[in-house]
Formats: C-alpha cells, structure tokens, sequence
C-alpha cells in the first residue's frame, strides 16, 4: 500500500460528521478527534502547525511549510456529511478492486491525504527554491464554510491556492455561489374537525411554492452564464403543522438559490421577495428569514498563472489537462474575496461524494498527490527567492 493510500485509510476512519444544523451526537461526530490527529501527524513529521478554533470541539489545523519564493495556500475540509442511509461501514475503510470505500475517502480525505503527503514530501527533499506552503486543513466546508472564513479572517495570504474537491483530475476554474434561507407562512390552528374555523398553514405554503416554481422556470432559467449554465432554485425540505388532527399555524420551506459570477446573493433574495410581491396576488403574508449560508460564486478572473502551473502539472504526470467549471459551491470563492487566485482540483467525481457507497479510485488518488508535489516545486521554480 503506498504512503497516500495507507494515510487516506486512517483519516477515513477517524468519524468527522458535521451534524448540518441537526442534533447528532455520539461516535464519528464534529471534527474533534480529526483535528487531534492531524496535529499529532504534522507535529511527528517536523511541519509546524497551529490549532485555529472555530466552534467548541471543532478547530483548523494549518500547518506551514517555510520556503524560500512564493508562498502556496493547499486548502482542503475535514469534515463529511451525514452517514445516514449508508450501506458500507462508513469509517470502516476497505480496500477492494482498486477503490478505497469509507465516508469522506472522496470529499474530500483523498485530498487531504494527497495534500499532507505532498507538503511531507516537499519537507524532506527541500528542493531549490521551495515555495512556503500554507496547508489548512478546516472544518464545516459542507454546512456553513465557518471554517475557511476564520482561516481568511485571520489573514491568511498566499500567492495563489489550490483547493481540494473531487473534480476526476480536471482543473475547476470557477462555480456557482449558494445562498440559504427559510421561507414561512401563518395560519390559524383549529380542530380538525372543524377545519373551517382554521387557516392551514400548509396550504398556503402550497400556492407559495407553486409560484417559486412559476418563477424558476420564467426568470430564472433566462440567467445564464457561458461556463455555468443556468441560476436555480431547489425547496429542499418542508416541516409544518403539530399533529395530524390539527389544522396547521405555521409552515415553512427551505431554499438553496444557485447564483451565477454576475449576481449577487442578497440580491438575489430581494428580487424574489419582490417578484412575489408584484405578481403572486397573495392575501396572506409570505415571511422571508435571514439566510444561515452565503456562498459568492467563483468567476474565471486573475486566476490565470495558477491554472497555467496546474495545467502543466497534469501535462507532466497525465500526459493532458483539462479546464472545467461546475454548479457546487466550495471554499474556493471565499479565498477568492481575499484575492488570491485560487481554482479547485482533486481525486474523485462528485457523483461518489455523498453517496451511499462513497468510495474513490486508487490509482486517481497517487495521481493526484504526485500532481499536487510537482505543483509545488513548479511554483517555487518559477518565482524568485524571497531575500
């Protein structure tokens, strides 16, 4: 087993669950025992390294490698979703025809395991003119990207980043933003069976989202972007009501709103409020509440001498590279504010990234970490030394 594989098989089976807002506790869950080890690793290893506290139990790791020219932000998450569903032992790593399974061996452990193995490399070979490389290693990328906004409130700085997500080796330039929030609805509660002395909430939830999806398909599918396609709108969970034989008081829906480079997020609130206020024709109050995730999109700009580098990485090591954008959100479009070039690349597709299965290519995954080290030496080669 080579050093990555044996590295990605620990990590996956240290649990790291962000519990997304909901109240899980037990095994495997926060990023704690994660971060604990990460430390151990890089303190073992000679690579010094600081704890950055971002909620209780839940700490960035970023470890420092001082070299002599440009400075390299590697970023990549510890956290992973949820294991619910799951029919693999999902901190049980198991190796079987050429793939690592476990939760988090593709979102994103294989990237971090690629990105520590490099930095180790990079540490003990020392070639000349070595980049500093800054490797954070941060928790709550798949709920609210805390984590990568304490590292950059901090103030971290580097020349240019590369952040870690399963891409299949393809270099992502730039993705959609994301923004969240609930919408809700009153009613008035009554007996059942006396329904008409009640106002369901429920039931006027149901002309809201019927007038979302009226506004999707007539507004939003005429956003577009050449790289990214189209904005969006998604009612990913509903709750409402407090028994079967009550008519419900309240309602409320949950919203995932995709935002392309030329929008803004809040903007993008304030139309539709006011889209709805213009031409629903409600006689009922539709609340709008405070968004809980905003996540700018990342648009192809100043980025180019990261993705030239990268690209001739995947040359050397693939013998091709290919240039892409996606409709996820990462914790690259918050380096991107501090204005650091930054794209996004790793092991894995996004197809296995929360799966039932999770599971990532061997093979992709030494690729990987090998692109990641010569990444890194072909950034300090092209730099002058700092004096």
């Amino acid at each position: 087993m080579s050093e990555v594989i044996d590295l990605l098989s620990k990590l996956v089976s240290i649990g790291s669950i962000n519990p997304m807002g909901r109240d899980l506790t037990g095994e495997g869950v926060l990023e704690t025992e994660m971060g604990n080890y990460l430390e151990k690793w890089f303190q073992a290893e000679g690579i010094p390294c600081k704890r950055q506290p971002v909620h209780p139990g839940r700490d960035n790791i970023i470890a420092t490698f001082k070299g002599n020219s440009r400075t390299i932000l590697l970023e990549a998450h510890m956290d992973v979703v949820p294991v619910d569903n799951m029919v693999i032992e999902p901190f049980n790593p198991v190796i079987k025809d050429g793939r690592i399974y476990g939760r988090g061996s593709c979102d994103t452990k294989a990237g971090m395991a690629g990105m520590m193995t490099a930095i180790k490399r990079l540490k003990n070979e020392d070639p000349e003119n070595a980049p500093t490389v800054i490797l954070a290693c941060v928790v709550d990328e798949e709920h609210q990207f805390t984590g990568i906004s304490e590292a950059c409130k901090q103030g971290i700085q580097a020349d240019m980043a590369i952040v870690a997500e399963p891409t299949e080796l393809e270099i992502v330039v730039s993705h959609k933003g994301v923004i969240r929030w609930k919408i809700s609805t009153d009613g008035v509660s009554a007996h059942s069976a006396n329904r008409d002395d009640g106002i369901s909430a429920i039931e006027r939830m149901t002309h809201v989202i019927q007038e979302l999806e009226r506004y999707h398909a007539t507004v939003l599918k005429k956003k577009t972007n050449p790289l990214l396609g189209t904005a969006s709108l998604s009612i990913g969970r509903i709750t409402g009501g407090s028994s079967v034989n009550t008519v419900p008081n309240y309602c409320e829906i949950e919203i995932d709103r995709r935002v392309l480079p030329e929008e803004d997020p809040i903007e993008g609130i304030r139309e539709l409020e006011q889209w709805l206020k213009e031409n629903s024709g409600f006689e009922f109050d539709v609340k709008f509440h405070p968004p809980w995730v905003i996540s700018q999109p990342l648009a192809k700009t100043e980025n180019e001498t990261v993705i030239q580098l990268l690209s001739e990485s995947c040359d050397h090591i693939l013998g091709k590279h290919q240039t892409t954008s996606v409709p996820y959100g990462t914790d690259a479009s918050v380096i991107a504010r501090e204005e650091i070039p930054v794209v996004i690349f790793g092991a894995g597709s996004i197809d296995q990234a929360h799966s039932k299965d999770e599971w990532i290519s061997i093979q992709e995954v030494e690729q990987a970490t090998e692109i990641f080290y010569d990444f890194l030496v072909r950034a300090g080669k092209n730099s002058s030394p700092k004096t």
